[in-house]
């Protein structure tokens, strides 16, 4: 009973003292898991759901978009394009890595994390693409799923130039 009630003293010595924050650790997990489903049920809105069903259509060109931009026809359009799907995996490649464990060795997990970003990236957008594609409800595209994933990229260098500065001033 004693040796009970000198650990909780302890443990709650340590709490005050900011040491031991694992309550603290546990619920920005939490926060953290609800954002990345909050997020994915917007994506999902924005690409799937909120869109009416139409006829199945398919570009595969691969990069018609940029061409498109460089051409001059309808350039602001393509830029808002392209941009968009930039940035809407963006968030992606901040959450991902922010929710995993961290590893030790910090060479092999920035290329374990790029690799599990890109990945997840690629798939989700090829699931979005092929779904939009046999619902009709959007256009398959090469460029789309290319944009999304090189977003989910630049949002992880984004991720890793924080997470550096951070630790470099600890």
């Amino acid at each position: 009973m004693k040796r009970r009630k000198r650990n909780a003293d302890h443990d709650a010595a340590l709490h005050r003292s900011g040491q031991n924050d694992h309550s603290t650790a546990g619920y920005r997990r939490i926060f953290g898991v609800c954002v990345l489903f909050l997020y994915v049920f917007a994506v999902l809105w924005l690409t799937l759901i909120d869109r009416k069903v139409g006829i199945r259509r398919a570009i595969l060109t691969p990069f018609w978009e940029i061409r498109m931009v460089f051409r001059g026809s309808s350039r602001r359009f393509f830029a808002r394009q392209i941009l968009g799907n930039l940035l809407l995996l963006m968030p992606l490649g901040v959450l991902l890595p922010a929710l995993c464990p961290q590893r030790r060795d910090p060479k092999r997990r920035m290329l374990r994390e790029l690799l599990f970003v890109t990945l997840t990236a690629l798939l989700s957008t090829c699931f979005i693409e092929l779904t939009q594609y046999y619902t009709g409800r959007g256009l398959l595209e090469f460029d789309d799923v290319f944009h999304n994933t090189l977003g989910a990229v630049i949002g992880y260098l984004f991720y890793s130039f924080i997470r550096k500065c951070a630790a470099a001033k600890q």
